[in-house]
């Protein structure tokens, strides 16, 4: 008997964080401390999610479809 795993296919946090520059991204995007509230689909590790609560003056709410993204999120928030 098989058990079907589901695998996102994200790769390793260290490789990922070398794909993108977070803040370069959204000072690009405008983010500022006008913004009250921002949404993040599919936050992952939360490349954008955690430099953009600490852009904005107001709350980020990040979404994932794998628990474990939101796990890692959550243990980074928590430190």
């Amino acid at each position: 008997m098989f058990m079907k795993v589901r695998d996102s296919g994200m790769p390793e946090e260290t490789m990922w964080s070398k794909f993108f520059d977070p803040n370069t991204i959204l000072q690009q995007m405008d983010f500022t401390t006008d913004i009250n509230l921002v949404v993040d689909l599919g936050c992952g590790f939360g490349t954008f999610s955690i430099p953009a609560s600490q852009t904005i003056n107001g709350k980020v709410h990040a979404f994932d479809i794998d628990p474990e993204m939101i796990g890692q999120l959550q243990s980074k928030i928590d430190q």
